[in-house]
């Protein structure tokens, strides 16, 4: 019984982890290009195709955990790089959807179970 409510409650997460793709194509990876950021677009959309390959299997790889790592990482360093006001909003973005990401990939290898 216990295991149908936390199967229930995880349910979300597999609407999220649609969402992934979307979101990269329409909003991160077009603003990120316009800064020239293009080595972290690429990062990210490393990122993006591996994570889709993890939906569909148990195996979480290590490579998507480095990668997705160094991408959060970079856009972290980008955030503090000055008074807040003049961070653009691209690079707010894409920490907010490499923490989504890292988010999805706890879930996805049970670090949340």
């Amino acid at each position: 019984m216990a295991m149908d409510a936390m199967q229930e409650a995880l349910e979300p997460w597999r609407e999220y982890a649609s969402m992934v793709e979307p979101l990269f194509h329409t909003l991160v990876a077009p603003s990120l290009s316009e800064l020239g950021a293009v080595p972290v677009v690429a990062l990210l959309r490393r990122c993006v195709a591996a994570m889709a390959a993890v939906m569909s299997s148990s195996d979480v790889g290590s490579d998507v955990s480095i990668v997705l790592q160094s991408a959060t990482d970079v856009c972290h360093d980008k955030l503090y790089e000055g008074h807040w006001r003049d961070i653009s909003l691209a690079w707010r973005q894409a920490y907010s959807f490499c923490c989504f990401l890292q988010a999805l990939r706890a879930w996805r290898s049970s670090d949340l179970v």
